[in-house]
C-alpha cells in the first residue's frame, strides 16, 4: 500500500521492520537458542504499525482508487484487519484481568497465544495459526470492501474473533478441569489394604 501510494520512505521502514522481524523469529521459534522480545520491542512495533496505517488512510483520502481492491475503504479495513487481533486480543486479556480483580499490567497466560498453546501444540504451529489468522482477516477485510460498509466488516471480524478465542478459552478450562479431576483422583485413590480393614 505504501508503495502503491507513493509512500517510499515508509515503505523503506516497513521493509526495515519486516527483516528485523525475521531476524528475530529464526531465534524465537529456535528450540535451542531462545530470544524473548518484550514490551520494548512489541510496543514500537505497535507504534510502526499504527503510525503507519495513520499515513496510509490519510493518503487513501487524497487518491481515489488504485484498482478494483484498493480504494479508500479498502485501506482502512487493511489497516483495521492488520491491527484487529493485538488489539482486541489485548482488551480481552485487560477485561479478564479486571473482572479477577488484578492490575491490567499484571502478566499472565490468557492471550491467544497460551489459549493454542493449551491445546498441546507447539510454539512455532500456535504463531504459524495466529499468523494465518490475520492472514484470514486481511484478505477477508480486503473481499469484503467493496460490498460492505467499514462497520459491518469490523462487526463481521469481531464475531470471528470472538467464537476463535472462546472456544480457545474453553479448550483451555477443559483441560484444567481434567487435570484437577486427575489429581483428586490421584490424592482419593483407595489404599490396596482397604479391604483388609473392614
Amino acid at each position: 500500500l505504501a508503495l502503491l501510494f507513493g509512500q517510499s520512505e515508509l515503505a523503506l521502514i516497513f521493509l526495515t521492520l519486516v527483516g528485523a522481524l525475521l531476524g528475530f523469529l529464526r531465534f524465537n521459534l529456535s528450540s535451542k537458542s531462545k530470544l524473548f522480545m518484550g514490551d520494548a520491542g512489541s510496543l514500537f512495533i505497535g507504534f510502526i504499525l499504527v503510525v503507519g496505517g495513520i499515513i496510509l488512510i490519510q493518503h487513501s483520502n487524497t487518491i481515489q482508487s488504485y484498482s478494483a481492491f484498493i480504494n479508500r475503504n479498502s485501506t482502512i479495513a487493511i489497516v483495521i484487519s492488520v491491527l484487529l487481533l493485538p488489539v482486541i486480543d489485548s482488551l480481552r486479556v485487560y477485561q479478564g484481568r479486571l473482572k479477577n480483580g488484578n492490575s491490567v499490567f499484571k502478566a499472565d497466560k490468557t492471550h491467544l497465544h497460551h489459549l493454542l498453546l493449551a491445546l498441546n501444540i507447539k510454539h512455532f504451529k500456535a504463531t504459524l495459526l495466529i499468523v494465518l489468522l490475520s492472514l484470514f482477516f486481511l484478505v477477508l477485510s480486503i473481499y469484503m470492501s467493496p460490498l460492505f460498509s467499514l462497520t459491518l466488516i469490523l462487526f463481521f471480524l469481531l464475531i470471528i474473533y470472538a467464537f476463535f478465542s472462546n472456544l480457545m478459552s474453553l479448550n483451555r478450562d477443559l483441560v484444567k478441569w481434567s487435570e484437577r479431576i486427575k489429581s483428586l483422583e490421584r490424592n482419593t485413590s483407595v489404599p490396596k489394604n482397604a479391604g483388609n480393614l473392614v
